[in-house]
């Protein structure tokens, strides 16, 4: 049956002001007592596990206490007997009363629970303490700890376990399960990391296996903060259920990362992932500078640091995106369909980076390198100025010299009463070349060709190879180094997908220079994260986006 418990929270019973919690309960009677499985529980010295039972008995209850046990019901002590409605039983302090049940149910109490329980009251209700039982303290301690020794110390080091099918050889010393992966490569070769009995595991064990491992922060900070004598296992600790090595707590970041007070401390504080508690991005780029090495110009390339959204990204290269994106402007040549992000942008198999963009495969098929229109088939090489002078020259040489090359011809029509504009040259046919590779030269770098997506400089020369300088293009790989991205989990949103999809984050439909710094601050990604489990926010920890352990590679220039 139906019993329906309404307990007091906070205000006077019966009052408006009152503040009450119900609870049903399926049983035949309510328990009342200091026992934990009692139904309303009651501490008190005078109160017993079991001490009364309430049983519905129409609109009334009645009330049987365990043998020598008593409750008051208006004010007389009694160990049996009716409670009706508009009566109060009493027991510790705590005083139970009779409404009238809702329909549904066999009967309803109302419940104002004890003021205080003392120390005492609650300790008297439990056997806390060996004193309390029959049991004594020192003959089973010494004889568990007997068992504990033989079967856990004595046993493992004196005797053949292999020869004992029915021992389970040294699992005993085990305190719980590896972690899968730990459970394939090592089984139950407990000496494949405890190398010494009684000795801790040390980091050599873990290196064995997962290679040397970068530091947190580099020297002479990370002796600093002490990171320098902490061990592996002191975060990631192996038999504990469930099985896990990886600290996920923001705790374990915030502890020094809230406040930072290092030596030469570039370093903002973060106290959590929002724009009051995480500082603004910085954007890493590659940046070059020109140095003279033997005969000519050379480049040294390093990362800086930039803060958004004042960054402007050093590439060289010259790419309006914004150009790209408009299909009125530009088209797929093969599907006349307008460009799509991907189309250059191909997503490596990590779902972060993407695959280095080449000309020869995003580029050549709108942007070919033909210089010649009589000779369609020829065209300059990529990426090395030198030898594009040296291919036009000798093109040109072979044009004027040999006497059996037949060039296609295009006819074009001319205006009437004009002349046609036949190139002819009446010098030796070396003279008569180069003229032509000096021509064509200043066209490809200054007009149109190396110059539309290349910085170029023209140094005054009559050295035809040194005169054109082209600044070598480094697109950077990764603008966050420190920080890990899943733009496959990002490709797919509630309201776009796609083009659109990229075009949330990155501005680049209104991007009109290839300086332009594409990557979204954190207003952009608090939007939808937060390190709290918030409303329509997904939750995301420091680890989500950043490694304990750098990788080795954001350290190197590509």
């Amino acid at each position: 049956m139906q019993i329906l418990l309404r307990e007091l929270i906070s205000g006077l019973p019966g009052t408006p002001g009152a503040i009450y919690r119900d609870r049903e309960v399926d049983a035949a009677a309510i328990t009342l007592g200091s026992a934990v499985d009692a139904v309303i529980q009651v501490f008190g010295a005078e109160v017993v596990g079991r001490h009364a039972t309430l049983t519905p008995a129409g609109s009334a209850f009645d009330v049987r206490c365990a043998r020598g046990s008593v409750v008051v019901i208006d004010g007389a002590s009694v160990g049996s007997g009716r409670l009706e409605p508009g009566q109060t039983l009493e027991l510790a302090g705590a005083r139970i009363r009779v409404l009238k049940a809702p329909a549904g149910f066999a009967g309803a109490l109302e419940i104002e629970p004890q003021k205080e329980v003392t120390p005492e009251a609650f300790e008297a209700a439990f056997a806390v303490d060996l004193d309390q039982t029959r049991l004594g303290r020192r003959r089973p301690a010494w004889i568990l700890a007997g068992i504990v020794l033989l079967f856990g110390l004595v046993l493992p080091f004196a005797v053949d376990l292999d020869a004992l099918p029915w021992w389970t050889s040294d699992d005993a010393w085990s305190s719980g399960p590896l972690l899968p992966a730990h459970a394939v490569a090592v089984g139950d070769d407990c000496k494949a990391c405890h190398a010494k009995p009684f000795e801790r595991v040390q980091d050599t064990a873990c290196t064995t296996c997962h290679g040397p491992m970068t530091d947190h922060a580099p020297e002479p900070l990370n002796s600093h903060v002490g990171l320098d004598t902490v061990r592996c296992a002191s975060c990631h600790k192996e038999h504990n259920t469930p099985p896990h090595l990886v600290i996920r707590a923001d705790t374990l970041c915030t502890d020094c990362h809230a406040e930072p007070d290092w030596p030469d401390n570039r370093l903002s504080a973060v106290a959590g992932f929002t724009e009051a508690d995480h500082a603004p991005f910085a954007v890493d780029l590659l940046t070059s500078s020109h140095v003279t090495r033997g005969t000519g110009f050379a480049y040294d390339w390093a990362w800086q640091s930039s803060p958004l959204p004042d960054a402007v990204d050093p590439s060289n290269l010259k790419y309006p995106h914004d150009v790209h994106l408009d299909p009125g402007k530009v088209q797929n040549l093969t599907t006349g369909a307008a460009l799509a992000c991907a189309d250059c942008h191909t997503l490596q198999p990590d779902g972060e980076h993407f695959a280095p963009i080449r000309m020869e495969q995003h580029c050549r098929d709108c942007h070919d390198l033909k210089f010649d229109r009589t000779a369609p088939d020829r065209e300059l090489p990529h990426g090395n100025p030198s030898e594009a002078l040296l291919v036009m020259e000798g093109h040109y040489m072979r044009v004027f010299a040999d006497p059996t090359l037949d060039l296609p011809t295009r006819e074009r029509r001319r205006l009437p009463d004009r002349v046609r504009n036949a190139e002819t040259c009446s010098g030796p046919a070396y003279v008569c070349a180069r003229e032509r590779t000096a021509r064509e030269a200043e066209t490809q770098f200054t007009v149109r060709g190396c110059v539309t997506c290349h910085q170029v400089a023209v140094h005054e020369t009559d050295d035809l190879l040194g005169r054109y300088q082209v600044a070598p293009v480094r697109l950077t790989p990764d603008f966050f180094r420190s920080a890990r991205f899943d733009h496959a989990a990002h490709l797919t949103q509630q309201d776009a997908a796609g083009d659109d999809a990229c075009l949330d984050c990155h501005q680049a439909d209104t991007s009109t220079a290839s300086s332009d710094v594409l990557m979204p601050n954190i207003e952009q990604c608090v939007s939808c994260h937060g390190d709290r489990h918030q409303p329509q926010l997904i939750p995301v920890d420091c680890i989500d986006c950043h490694q304990f352990h750098p990788t080795v590679a954001t350290e190197t220039v590509p």
